[in-house]
C-alpha cells in the first residue's frame, strides 16, 4: 500500500494502475488524483457501544 500510494518508492519495478499508468512515476498528489488513496480506521466502528451493541 506504501507503494501504491507513493508514500514509499521502490527501487526497481512498477506499480501499473489502470493498464497504462505506472504510479511509481508520480507524486502522492497525482496519485490521489487517480481516486487512489489510503483511509486509515479505529478498530472499533461505534465507540459508545459495548459488544452486545448496547450504549
Amino acid at each position: 500500500m506504501d507503494v501504491i500510494t507513493g508514500k514509499t518508492r521502490p527501487k526497481s519495478g512498477k506499480a501499473v494502475y489502470d493498464q497504462s499508468v505506472d504510479l511509481t512515476q508520480l507524486e502522492p498528489a497525482a496519485i490521489a488524483r487517480q481516486g487512489i488513496g489510503r483511509k486509515f480506521q479505529k478498530p472499533t466502528v461505534f465507540e459508545a457501544f459495548d459488544g452486545m451493541g448496547k450504549p
